[in-house]
């Protein structure tokens, strides 16, 4: 079993989505995407290392399915683990400078929230059912500050 209780101390420390369009990673299985408008309005196949029309994009809506694992049935108390962490995350984010997601006349704000509350509910799933470490490798680059928003082949795609 895990302690939630680490994954709530690190989220209170972690400015969120602070660290997008800076190339700071140096990590094989990530895609650097330099920014919002190249990630999702003018993308070029160069930025995606070729592979753009391979691009499956992680969930934004808590009513999508998990791309990693095969819908899994929820306890009590990973129902409360979920709940918990994406309270946390919501209130971690709640004060985000909305600023950065916004491309007139798009305003990414709201997906990118949705889309971290859905990789941090599915860590809790991961981690409780103890399923593999896909969501965990997201989390670490949303813990990094940069905004995962897809994956081709074996790579995350973040910006």
């Amino acid at each position: 079993m895990f302690d939630i209780n680490d994954d709530l101390r690190k989220i209170e420390n972690t400015n969120f989505f602070s660290k997008m369009g800076i190339n700071n990673i140096n990590d094989d299985r990530v895609i650097l995407i330099e920014n919002l408008d190249k990630a999702f309005l003018n993308h070029s196949d160069k930025d995606f290392q070729g592979k753009y029309n391979k691009l499956r994009w992680l969930p934004s809506s808590i009513s999508q399915e998990d791309p990693f694992y095969k819908k899994q049935k929820n306890t009590p108390e990973l129902l409360n683990l979920r709940k918990c962490i994406n309270k946390k995350i919501l209130n971690a984010t709640r004060d985000m400078n909305k600023e950065l997601f916004i491309i007139p006349p798009h305003d990414f704000s709201l997906a990118a929230r949705d889309s971290i509350c859905f990789c941090f509910r599915q860590l809790m799933t991961e981690r409780y059912l103890q399923l593999g470490q896909k969501w965990e490798f997201i989390a670490e680059l949303y813990y990094l500050g940069h905004y995962p928003i897809g994956y081709i082949d074996n790579k995350i795609v973040a910006i």
